[in-house]
Formats: C-alpha cells, sequence, structure tokens
C-alpha cells in the first residue's frame, strides 16, 4: 500500500541506497564497542560506574531480569555496566541531587550527586570536543593530575581514531567537592576519565 505516490515516483530517481548493518537506526540498538583511557588511567568499572551516574535512564535488575531505560546511547552504556554487576543506585552510595540535561547546543549532560558525608560532586558526559575544555585534570594511577597539552592531543587523537571506524565517541568526566549543584560549578574544573 503507498500512502503519497510522489515519494514512489522520488525513490525511482535514486541511484546509492544505504543500509544499516547494526540495527542502530531501523532496530534503535546501539552496544558498547570498547572504552578508552590514557595510560595508567581510569579502570573500565570507573568509566562505566560513571556512564551510569551521568545518565537519566537507569537499569534495574528484578527478578533475574533486566530492564533498562533511556535513549539508545544510555541503553548500551547502562547494559555494559549491568553486565559487569555496575549500577549506579547499589554501588555509588550517593543521592541524586540535581540533573543539568543534555542539549543539542551543550552537548553535554551532567548530574549532581551527594556522597554520605553531605559533599557534593558531579559525574559527566558527552561530546569530547564539548567535555575535555573543561577538564583541567586527568586521572593517572587514581590520582588526578594536571592535562597537559600532550595529554589533549593523546586524546583527542584517540577520539578521531574511534570516530573514524564509525564508533560514537563519549567523554567522562568527573568532579569531587563542589561547592554548589549549578551547571556551571558542575562542569567546570573536571577531571577527564575516558571516552
Amino acid at each position: 500500500m503507498i500512502r503519497r505516490m510522489p515519494a514512489v515516483e522520488t525513490l525511482g530517481c535514486v541511484e546509492v541506497i544505504c543500509s544499516d548493518k547494526t540495527g542502530t537506526l531501523t532496530e534503535n540498538k546501539m552496544r558498547l564497542s570498547g572504552l578508552w583511557s590514557p595510560a595508567g588511567g581510569a579502570e573500565e568499572d570507573e568509566l562505566l560506574l560513571t556512564a551510569a551516574l551521568s545518565s537519566e535512564g537507569e537499569a534495574v535488575e528484578t527478578k533475574g531480569r533486566l530492564n533498562v531505560t533511556g535513549d539508545a546511547t544510555e541503553r548500551a552504556l547502562l547494559s555494559a555496566g549491568a553486565k559487569r554487576g555496575i549500577f549506579a543506585g547499589r554501588q555509588s552510595g550517593l543521592r541524586h541531587v540535581c540533573t543539568h540535561v543534555f542539549s543539542s547546543e551543550r552537548k553535554r549532560m551532567s548530574k549532581v550527586w551527594r556522597d554520605k558525608n553531605g559533599a557534593l560532586c558531579s559525574r559527566v558526559k558527552g561530546a569530547p570536543e564539548y567535555v575535555l575544555p573543561r577538564c583541567s585534570h586527568v586521572m593517572k594511577n587514581g590520582v588526578p593530575v594536571a592535562l597537559t597539552h600532550g595529554l589533549r592531543r593523546e586524546i583527542m587523537d584517540e577520539m578521531r581514531r574511534m570516530a573514524a571506524g564509525g564508533q560514537r565517541v563519549i567523554a567522562l568526566a568527573a568532579r569531587e567537592d563542589l561547592a554548589n549543584s549549578s551547571e556551571a560549578e558542575a562542569e567546570s574544573s573536571l577531571t577527564f576519565l575516558g571516552l
């Protein structure tokens, strides 16, 4: 059945048809294909926990069944974490304070959390070219160290390599001991964790 005949007539003029073998467009499914951090950087479990803490969706396991909500990107990140037993609510010991939502202008989002001692922290995810300029440190051997020009170049080179391979690349960052829960505070002087 054809609803609009001009659409079929236009299709007759097509010379190239691109198809989606991955299922991202047809099934709205994505999967995590890899994690990266600079040498001596954040561990994979820390990256997955940061991804979970900076997501609007959530992964909940009930009666042996996993239910994952959120957009396709978040579902991929949360599912990968859940397969390794990483669930934001269970492991973090943090209480959600507020969310600075993703927008196409900001190309990032953050969530502010309060720990058991009352200190505020943030977890951020987004496009590397929008998150990295807000980072002043990088995690090395469990300690934040100054983010040098050389390290920035290494991170951007890796981001370009991953993107050239057809991957959607997301940067993950964190900040501890926030003075308040504002967007400006939550998304500045960040520690870069990985891609």
